[in-house]
């Protein structure tokens, strides 16, 4: 079976980098599922769960901030993104910790638009990553 390249960057580093038979997730366009041979794409990231299959096994990752671009000549596929995290290595007391943090900072309005903006987008991407963390799905 044909594979595509899958990488995963963030300002960190990479945190993949390997063939898959398919690679899910989802841009702020839509769900997606990429397939070797994949059409050229582009795609913004908010929030998205990525699942990078091989086989049985599925690596389970989540991301935030970012884009995303397929390349049909080098069979490949870019994932760059601000922050990502394996699945189930997510902490959720430091989620919760941060979360409360940009509550207050946002609260108490010592900021400029453009931060006030940053931090509202920070807090709706926590109340995502923390809803699918928790059991019960909610932060």
């Amino acid at each position: 079976m044909k594979t595509i390249s899958c990488k995963i960057l963030t300002p960190s580093g990479v945190v993949l980098d390997q063939e898959v038979d398919v690679v899910r997730l989802a841009t702020m366009n839509g769900l997606l599922e990429i397939y070797p041979q994949h059409a050229d794409l582009v795609g913004n990231i908010d929030f998205s769960h990525v699942w990078a299959e091989r086989g049985q096994h599925i690596d389970h990752y989540l991301v935030r901030h970012g884009m995303l671009s397929v390349d049909s000549v080098a069979n490949q596929a870019r994932i760059m993104v601000f922050d990502c995290r394996k699945k189930d290595s997510v902490d959720l007391q430091t989620l919760r910790e941060y979360f409360d943090m940009l509550s207050a900072l946002l609260k108490a309005g010592t900021h400029s638009k453009m931060q006030a903006h940053f931090l509202k987008g920070e807090i709706t991407s926590m109340e995502k990553l923390m809803s699918v963390t928790t059991p019960e799905g909610k932060p």
